[in-house]
C-alpha cells in the first residue's frame, strides 16, 4: 500500500463452546488479557502471521527459526508442509520485505499464493464484513491507510464476528524508515461503543478513561530497536499492561504477560530494567498527552 507493507492482525482468542448463549456463536470467547500476538517479526525483512490453531502455529514457527532457507520459496513450502504434518486448521502470512521488494504469501493446507497487494487469512465472514467497512472508510479519507486501519479498528469494536476482536497490533515495513518490520505505536480512547484515535496535528480533550462510564484509553508503547521487537498494550487508568515479545509468546502458545503495578510516570523506565526494552509511544500522565521517544 503506497510502498509500504502493513499487516493488521486482533489478539482475540475463543474456543469451540456448544453453549451458543454465551458466545454469540459456537466460540467461547477467553479473556482479552489471555489474547495472542498473531502477527511475528522473524528476522528484520521477515514476518508470518497466522490465524487457526494457536498452539501449532506456534509449533510451527518455533521451527521455522531454526532452519537456514535458500530462498523465500523454500521458506513458504516448508510452511505449508508443516501444515499438513501437523494436519491442523492453521493458515499463514508469510511477508518479507527489504528496500527493493515486497513480498506477500498465503499458504493454507491446499496451497501457496503469492500476491503484490493484499491477502486475508481466517474468517471470511469477517473478510466480507471488513470489505463493507473499509469502502465506506474510503468514502471518508483519500488517505488509503487511513481508511484501512480505521476499517480493521471498526470491525474490531463492532463484535458481529465472533472468531475477531479484542485489541489491533499493526506489524510495518517502510522502506524509508529502514529496512525492518516493526510494530505500530498507537493511542486509542474508547468512549463507550465509539473509539477515538489520535493522530498527530490533531488537538482533542481526552482522559484515561473510567469504569462508570464504560471508557478507557489504551496505548500501544512498542520496541523502538528493530533487534528486538516487542510490543506493550497499556491501559493508562488501571496502570497494567498486556507484553507481547515475540520470541517469548511463541513458547506460551502466543499469549503475552500481564504486567501489573505500572504507573504512567515510571511505565517505560520499568520496562527497560524488568525487560530490557526501550519502548516508544503516547500515553497519558496527569491529564496530558504525551509521546516518549527517547
Amino acid at each position: 500500500m503506497d510502498g509500504v507493507t502493513i499487516i493488521l492482525s486482533d489478539t482475540k482468542l475463543s474456543i469451540d463452546s456448544p453453549d451458543k448463549s454465551t458466545t454469540g456463536g459456537h466460540k467461547l470467547r477467553i479473556a482479552p488479557e489471555k489474547g495472542a500476538l498473531k502477527s511475528i517479526i522473524i528476522f528484520n525483512g521477515i514476518c508470518i502471521s497466522y490465524a487457526g490453531d494457536v498452539s501449532a502455529a506456534c509449533s510451527i514457527i518455533l521451527e521455522f527459526q531454526k532452519i537456514r532457507f535458500s530462498s523465500i520459496e523454500e521458506m513458504s513450502m516448508y510452511l505449508q508442509k508443516k501444515i499438513v504434518d501437523y494436519g491442523d486448521d492453521v493458515e499463514f502470512i508469510l511477508a518479507c520485505a527489504n528496500k527493493q521488494d515486497q513480498f506477500l504469501f498465503k499458504i493454507t493446507k491446499q496451497e501457496v499464493s503469492i500476491s503484490s497487494d493484499s491477502v486475508w487469512i481466517g474468517s471470511y465472514s469477517a473478510f466480507n464484513r471488513f470489505q463493507y467497512i473499509y469502502k465506506s472508510e474510503q468514502e471518508k479519507s483519500t488517505e488509503l491507510q487511513r481508511a484501512f486501519k480505521n476499517g480493521f479498528q471498526k470491525l474490531l469494536e463492532e463484535q458481529s464476528i465472533p472468531e475477531i476482536g479484542d485489541f489491533m497490533v499493526e506489524t510495518v515495513f517502510n522502506p524509508k524508515n529502514g529496512a525492518c518490520f516493526f510494530y505500530s505505536d498507537s493511542l486509542i480512547s474508547h468512549r463507550g461503543l465509539t473509539s477515538i484515535s489520535i493522530k498527530a496535528n490533531e488537538v482533542l480533550t481526552l482522559d484515561d478513561g473510567s469504569a462508570e462510564i464504560g471508557s478507557y484509553t489504551i496505548s500501544t508503547l512498542v520496541s523502538k530497536h528493530c533487534k528486538n521487537p516487542a510490543l506493550l498494550h497499556y491501559f493508562n487508568h488501571g496502570n497494567f499492561g498486556i507484553l507481547y515479545m515475540p520470541d517469548e509468546v511463541l513458547k506460551n502458545e502466543g499469549r503475552g504477560v500481564v504486567v501489573k503495578d505500572l504507573p504512567p510516570e515510571s511505565v517505560f523506565l520499568q520496562m527497560k530494567d524488568q525487560y530490557g526494552l526501550e519502548l516508544i509511544g503516547p500515553y497519558f500522565l496527569d491529564g496530558k498527552f504525551y509521546f516518549h521517544n527517547k
